[in-house]
């Protein structure tokens, strides 16, 4: 059974997988999850992509919400991950179901092969995932945590406390991520740096954080303001049409504390 479900996933990863170069290695790569046994494909794809990447020892990841960190030891094919540390953000309901997932196979030995670029992983507790290495130097293909965002008037905002907000470009020209508060989805086009992003449908959860439903009216106003995009390192930053800010965003596997 377990073999089946990870052929399938493999499956499915050689058909989402982006072009480029594919690791033969473990280590050192941003693996962002492409798919999970034991939950629903509709609660997955609702879901911002978690990210886990493993380099000396250092677990650091992204849950789809809540950042952690950890260590790991290889032991031939199998991998030993010991006590794990979250943030401890508000989460979307799917988004909460893949970290609990991801959470309990890491609980247990975890055995892993790389299939053609990608990364299988069967833990112990009887969870499959594949993964598939984010693209270097890239807009689409990537999960984007925003750092700050202008508010309109040209004074730059975090995000509130507690509150994470991502960003996900995907190659089929659809935008997806979570404001801090709701899910959203929007169309975009790309033109080499230009950029133009369509209105978004959102979720419709009221929370009651202080700032929240502000810092996500700035989001959608800064997206749909957008006109261009740059990368300043790992750094992507969203550009009106007069060449100022947007919004800054970096990859999420940064945003865990070094």
């Amino acid at each position: 059974m377990r073999q089946a479900f990870v052929l399938v996933l493999s499956t499915l990863a050689f058909v989402v997988r982006a072009m480029g170069q594919s690791p033969n290695t473990i280590e050192g790569v941003s693996w962002r999850l492409i798919g999970i046994s034991k939950l629903e494909p509709t609660t997955f794809d609702q879901s911002p992509r978690a990210i886990a990447r493993f380099e000396n020892g250092r677990l650091r990841g992204f849950s789809g919400c809540n950042r952690f960190t950890g260590s790991y030891a290889l032991v031939g094919d199998r991998l030993d991950i010991g006590n794990q540390t979250h943030t401890v953000n508000k989460c979307s309901d799917a988004a909460t179901d893949v970290e609990q997932l991801l959470k309990f196979a890491f609980k247990m030995p975890v055995h892993y092969a790389i299939t053609d670029g990608d990364l299988e992983l069967v833990s112990d507790a009887g969870i499959s995932m594949v993964f598939e290495a984010e693209p270097a130097r890239a807009l689409e293909g990537v999960e984007w945590v925003v750092v700050e965002l202008n508010d309109g008037n040209n004074t730059f905002v975090e995000p509130g406390a507690g509150t994470t907000m991502s960003l996900s470009f995907r190659g089929d020209g659809a935008l997806v991520g979570n404001s801090g508060c709701n899910l959203f989805k929007a169309a975009y086009t790309r033109d080499g740096e230009r950029l133009s992003i369509g209105n978004a449908a959102a979720t419709h959860r009221a929370c009651k954080e202080m700032n929240v439903m502000e810092r996500e009216r700035a989001l959608t106003d800064a997206l749909m303001a957008t006109r261009s995009w740059a990368l300043r390192g790992e750094l992507l930053d969203l550009l009106l049409a007069d060449g100022k800010r947007a919004l800054t965003a970096e990859r999420a596997v940064l945003s865990v504390e070094k």
